[in-house]
């Protein structure tokens, strides 16, 4: 399989990443759908920009199609002014536009496997330029650009060039140490320079530019791993892996159809590795539907109070989220009547990226959400499971429609009376068209190994999914449906060999910690405990005094029902800090990376 650090030379980019296999229809219409849209219809809108007031002062572009009637264009700090849609037409003269801007860059690549990598913070400005590289026949590559210089060092390997914008001072620097072609992006080519500029074209019935003959690029979009628990590792995807099935899939596991008439748009992730940003985004052009892209004011990140100032500003009618993000929009927007009302005028809102509270669920329901999903997926070949929130608990999860085929599901741990208490899902490669071909292609990092458990699949090459999953049986109609635990990795054995689930642990203490403080005062923590007598436990936090104001309360809370006698934490053995604890592109924590940063201070204690 393909080892990013293994790569020692630029001849070997992509070491073992297969051929293009057979190119069919739904390729074509992926790769070209930003075009065939403006065809078929123009003044459909595309996409909407969300600033914050200080990147977007024009006052001629502001929204007045708030829910309340009122101009959008506040000047509060904590708002957002969200410029008027960018048209399926005019999206698609500014992808012509690039095209041929960047045709002569492009020719100068390798002709197999073209890869440039897109880095900006944040992503908003190089919205275009991903779909103008692919109408070039170029692949396009992102990373997290939160990472160590290091782990960047290894993650643009593959790439040929690097397009960017919008860089802090220090991130200059690394670009410029680079042993590639590098093309800074001018002023004019950022998001709101282009959609003026394609507005004004479309005002004077300027002629658009024709797109480039079709090339199809491969590998198509390169993405990576959290690095959970270690370095990351790159995903490589074919156009096939996003095409193929795209309607089927838009329908049957978050309800789009093409041809609905929805003009409300879906909010994007503010990060472009992420999986669910391309899939999201596919899934909206494709039915013919518009995307909202946030531009934070922090460059990384968008605080609770700018994703509800953009749902808004923007009318958004889907938003997906990671739980305790979607916990603190709850509990910021109660009490205020915009943000109240454009939540539950929501048609959807998803949760991902981690494993899901019973409680969460029941406050989405008592705030009055419409329709919740709570999604699991993951990054080597996309969706698992769901739930659908009515009628389904939010936090128990079934397979996607197809997933059944290929997904098993092995008692993974016992307690003393010898009951499951934990289980490992798998899937089988032969029955998962998704996984097989991105292990034909060598684009995935995986381990695929026999299957140990017991049955008919039993020695068959399969992938752990490295997540422990809780068995939950309805005590009416005996139906089972599943509840994420945490990672395996997530485990933690103390020196008496006893275990338990490190996010659970961390769940109970966060929401405690969070029921206290304003939303936002914790970043993050971790517990510590492997292989020694007791727990300690790592929070990070930019208001300490508050913290420890609540500490004592919050420990006696979590030690009434601690899960193993050596999970009880001492006030002696809490630290609380600003940074230190490393973190994954999901703000979770790097358990492993974390307990060798802080394995000094655990040995004093």
């Amino acid at each position: 399989m393909y080892d990013p650090f293994a790569i020692r030379s630029p001849g070997a980019r992509l070491p073992s990443y297969g051929a293009l296999r057979e190119t069919v229809e739904e390729d074509i219409e992926v790769l070209r759908v930003i075009e065939r849209g403006a065809a078929a219809h123009p003044s459909a809108p595309l996409a909407y920009f969300a600033f914050p007031p200080a990147k977007r002062n024009d006052s001629s572009h502001c929204d007045s199609g708030a829910h309340d009637g009122s101009s959008n264009c506040s000047s509060s700090s904590s708002s957002s002014s969200v410029r008027s849609p960018v048209t399926f037409a005019q999206g698609s003269r500014i992808v012509a536009h690039l095209a041929a801007r960047y045709a002569p860059l492009v020719s100068t690549l390798q002709d197999s496997n073209r890869l440039v990598a897109l880095f900006s913070q944040p992503p908003i400005h190089l919205f275009f330029h991903q779909s103008a590289l692919w109408a070039l026949g170029v692949g396009v590559l992102f990373f997290d650009q939160k990472m160590e210089r290091v782990q960047r060092d290894a993650l643009i390997k593959p790439a040929q060039a690097i397009i960017y914008a919008d860089l802090i001072e220090s991130d200059m620097e690394w670009v410029r140490s680079l042993d590639m072609p590098q093309w800074e992006l001018p002023e004019d080519e950022h998001v709101i320079a282009l959609a003026d500029w394609a507005e004004a074209q479309e005002k004077q019935r300027a002629p658009p530019l024709a797109w480039p003959p079709v090339k199809v690029p491969h590998p198509f979009l390169v993405l990576h791993t959290s690095a959970s628990t270690g370095a990351p590792r790159h995903c490589m995807y074919s156009l096939e892996y996003w095409s193929r099935g795209l309607i089927e899939a838009a329908d049957k596991i978050i309800g789009l159809k093409r041809g609905s008439g929805e003009t409300r748009p879906r909010v994007l992730p503010t990060s472009a590795f992420f999986h669910s940003y391309t899939g999201y985004m596919l899934l909206q052009f494709i039915v013919g539907q518009p995307v909202v892209v946030a531009y934070p004011a922090n460059k990384t990140s968008c605080t609770v109070i700018e994703w509800l100032e953009i749902i808004v500003s923007s009318n958004a009618a889907h938003m997906a989220t990671y739980p305790q993000v979607a916990s603190d929009m709850l509990k910021v927007a109660e009490g205020d009547e915009r943000y109240e009302r454009a939540l539950r005028d929501l048609q959807s809102f998803a949760v991902l990226g981690a494993a899901v509270d019973a409680d969460l669920g029941d406050r989405f329901k008592a705030f009055g959400i419409k329709v919740a999903y709570n999604l699991y997926g993951l990054s080597e070949f996309g969706s698992v499971m769901l739930s659908v929130s009515p009628p389904m608990r939010l936090d128990t999860l079934l397979p996607v429609p197809g997933a059944a085929e290929w997904l098993v599901m092995r008692p993974a741990t016992k307690s003393l009376g010898g009951q499951t208490l934990e289980w490992e899902a798998w899937s089988i490669v032969e029955r998962n068209p998704k996984l097989a071909l991105n292990v034909a292609l060598g684009g995935i990092n995986a381990i695929i190994e026999p299957y140990p458990g017991e049955g008919p699949d039993h020695g068959k090459a399969a992938l752990n999914l490295s997540d422990l999953f809780e068995r939950i049986e309805d005590p009416k109609s005996g139906a089972i449906s599943w509840k994420l635990i945490g990672r395996s990795s997530d485990v933690i054995v103390w020196a008496d060999t006893l275990s338990a689930s490190a996010v659970s642990m961390e769940a109970r203490l966060l929401k405690s910690l969070r029921d206290r403080l304003p939303p936002e005062t914790i970043e993050a923590l971790q517990v510590f405990g492997l292989a020694r007598p007791w727990t300690a436990l790592v929070i990070q936090t930019w208001d300490q005094s508050a913290v420890r104001n609540v500490l004592q309360d919050v420990l006696d809370e979590y030690n009434k029902t601690p899960p193993a006698p050596m999970a009880i934490i001492d006030a002696e053995r809490v630290v609380c800090l600003q940074d230190g604890l490393a973190l994954t592109h999901k703000s979770t924590v790097r358990r492993r990376y974390n307990e060798r940063a802080f394995e000094s201070w655990l040995d004093s204690l």
